[in-house]
């Protein structure tokens, strides 16, 4: 079974609903999946593609540090704000995770 689940399962409170961080599902579509049709299932997978950006590292012309810009977007559906402070994880795939210092 198919599944947006990325491992990095946080639920944040929206104004109307929980929301992961991670895969960008609610609560109740979380609670729901297994039990979901492929169609339903498909349906959430639709609507969570709408939600993935690519950022490029960039470097700094003159003090050639890199950095990342992060879409508005992005930080809006994260709950981040610029200057918020970022901790990164290498994880054993290989692939990184970045979260919010608390």
């Amino acid at each position: 079974m198919k599944s947006p689940c990325v491992r990095l399962c946080q639920l944040i409170n929206k104004t109307t609903h929980m929301e992961c961080v991670g895969c960008g599902r609610t609560q109740e579509e979380i609670m729901l999946w297994t039990r979901m049709t492929d169609e339903a299932r498909d349906e959430v997978m639709k609507r969570l593609s709408n939600n993935k950006w690519v950022v490029e590292v960039q470097q700094d012309g003159k003090t050639k540090e890199l950095f990342i810009e992060f879409p508005e977007d992005a930080l809006n559906q994260v709950g981040w704000d610029e200057g918020d402070t970022l901790l990164w994880e290498e994880l054993p795939d290989g692939s990184w995770s970045v979260t919010k210092k608390e």
